[in-house]
């Protein structure tokens, strides 16, 4: 996701003017409508989410509905959390995760979003780091996807 900071700084503008999210009046904090949790906003992981969470509903067309925010995932005796998980039917169906940064270990990330992936039997797991998105087909993994897949595909 090769975002300039303006684009960056207008989407976030737009989800917070339709309510998708509040933002305080410091910037320090933001709260999803659909989860009603706090979290920090002074990181770009954050500042990347809300842009996602943007861009799920209005260009990719999901219903808000159907995205969970920092969602626990069982794993063994662990929970850990996807940074977004889109339902499709009732059903996991994409797991989302962003990074700091393009130079965290993205083999080591993928793998254990590959994990996640697995655990929920989700279709498509996806990486977004600073760099763009890595989109894995988990039915057909050796197709090569450049997109998020639309909601109505």
């Amino acid at each position: 996701m090769s975002l300039t900071y303006k684009k960056l700084e207008e989407v976030i503008i737009s989800g917070r003017e339709k309510g998708y999210f509040f933002i305080s009046k410091d910037e320090s904090e933001i709260i999803y409508r659909g989860s009603q949790r706090k979290f920090g906003f002074k990181n770009d992981k954050e500042k990347r989410r809300a842009y996602l969470l943007v861009e799920l509903i209005e260009k990719y067309h999901y219903p808000e509905k159907q995205i969970q925010i920092d969602a626990g995932i069982k794993i063994g005796k662990d929970i850990i959390n996807a940074d977004l998980l889109i339902y499709q039917n009732r059903l996991p169906y994409i797991v989302i995760d962003i990074i700091s940064n393009a130079t965290d270990k993205i083999d080591q990330n993928i793998a254990k979003l590959s994990q996640k992936a697995l655990v929920l039997k989700v279709r498509y797991a996806v990486l977004v780091s600073s760099e763009g998105k890595t989109i894995i087909d988990l039915v057909s993994p050796k197709t090569k996807i450049n997109d998020i897949p639309a909601a109505d595909q």
